[in-house]
């Protein structure tokens, strides 16, 4: 139970387990109690993944307002933590499944362009960028969460580091040709160079996602593994 400065004093559970934090009080605010929470865990193998305040978990788009919060606005808050590995693979599932949702966006720009349509074409376009970009951020971010060296594994005889600097160069020139407004320069990236990009993307994320499946489990505090 945290007790400070007010009159006021909230029950605050870590796993649901009691959790005290050195320097928090009663009218700190929520952030600076996650921030403890979080350097409580380093070391852990755990991520600090939900909040609950007065038991009612709280949703992303009421995050940053009850971030700014003091903790004795609430009677009770509860920080739950996760292995990372789970939600790793969620996202890369949900990345797979989007990226080959993307080859139909892909197809309607493309013939978009070819018909003259170019507010279509754009629009396709930019949705379709958006979707390349998050898959790339998901390998990316999801790679150096569970401590993937990028250098050395290897996926269809390339690296990933080779995957990711492929596909973030092809978006670069995509994006240029969509900010100048280039038709000729979109068509040619989607019909020569896009396609075979993404094909190749495909199974590299059917490959990360094995990798990923197969990597051991850390044991908390020691770096050392517990096994698959």
């Amino acid at each position: 139970m945290i007790q400070g400065r007010s009159e006021t004093s909230t029950a605050v559970y870590l796993d649901d387990k009691p959790f005290a934090a050195v320097d928090v009080e009663s009218d700190s605010t929520v952030q600076r109690l996650i921030d403890a929470a979080r350097t409580r865990l380093d070391g852990s193998g755990r991520l600090l993944i939900t909040l609950r305040c007065n038991d009612v978990e709280v949703s992303p788009a009421d995050l940053e307002r009850i971030l700014s919060q003091p903790v004795s606005d609430f009677g009770r808050l509860d920080l739950l933590s996760e292995e990372p590995k789970p939600i790793v693979l969620e996202i890369l599932k949900h990345s797979r499944q989007a990226l080959s949702e993307s080859f139909a966006l892909s197809r309607e720009a493309s013939e978009a362009l070819s018909a003259g349509d170019s507010a279509t074409a754009m629009s396709r376009l930019i949705d379709s960028v958006d979707c390349w970009s998050q898959v790339h951020e998901a390998v990316a971010n999801g790679g150096r969460l569970l401590n993937v060296n990028f250098d050395a594994v290897r996926i269809g005889e390339r690296p990933i580091s080779d995957w990711l600097k492929d596909l973030a160069t092809r978006l670069r020139d995509l994006k240029q040709a969509l900010e100048t407004r280039d038709n000729v320069m979109l068509r040619d990236l989607l019909k020569y160079e896009f396609d075979e990009t993404l094909r190749g993307w495909e199974r590299m994320l059917d490959g990360f996602v094995t990798h990923i499946e197969a990597l051991p489990i850390e044991t908390p505090s020691t770096g050392k593994h517990r096994g698959r």
